[in-house]
């Protein structure tokens, strides 16, 4: 979504001119919090929240873009690494692939993979006391994935999305996982390149 495209959005009681949508718009990219926003900028929160929501929406869908595309092809590499988040009583996976991180949440893949996950890696790695997260391995003559090692490795991503949600307060748990995607986004581009990451750039 463009910058013109977000200032023709019909957005309800919103009184604003394109200079204030801008605005608005920027303050989301320095991730400010909505109340931040609407006292710098001297808006209503109802209105900044109404705009967040849509860009929010925007950035997610790019999210879920890359993540599939990135996902399919690694699901076939040789090996990758699995790693979990565990946030308000439940637990994420994700693949850490070049210092890239990837949800595997609602995701298209094979039935073989999906059984390994649900059946296999998922319940090995919860029980596991000491590891973090697990490599695996895809043999393609077998079409069939195998867990090589399980690893304690640093949690940085962790950090940062627990970090992250905490300015966000009473975030509404059907909303969660929208800023989830959103954190990883973030941790994937830096402040200074999401600005052209952005699909809203």
């Amino acid at each position: 979504m463009s910058k013109l495209e977000l200032t023709k959005l019909p957005i309800k009681n919103a009184k604003i001119n394109d200079k204030q949508v801008e605005n608005i718009f920027n303050m989301f990219k320095l991730d400010q919090t909505a109340s931040i926003t609407a006292k710098e900028l001297n808006i209503s929160r109802q209105t900044v929240n109404s705009y967040y929501k849509v860009i929010r929406k925007s950035l997610v869908s790019e999210f879920d873009k890359r993540n599939s595309y990135k996902l399919q092809k690694i699901f076939y590499e040789k090996t990758f690494l699995v790693k979990y988040l565990k946030i308000s009583g439940r637990y994420l996976f994700y693949i850490e692939n070049q210092n890239t991180f990837l949800f595997l949440d609602n995701i298209n893949i094979s039935h073989n993979l999906k059984l390994f996950l649900e059946e296999e890696l998922i319940k090995s790695l919860i029980n596991h006391k000491k590891a973090n997260s697990a490599k695996v391995i895809f043999n393609p003559s077998t079409n069939k994935y195998t867990i090589i090692n399980f690893l304690k490795l640093d949690d940085k991503l962790n950090l940062f999305i627990h970090h992250r949600l905490k300015k966000f307060r009473g975030i509404n748990k059907d909303n969660l996982d929208t800023h989830i995607k959103e954190s990883i986004f973030r941790f994937n581009y830096n402040h200074t390149s999401i600005l052209k990451q952005a699909p809203f750039s």
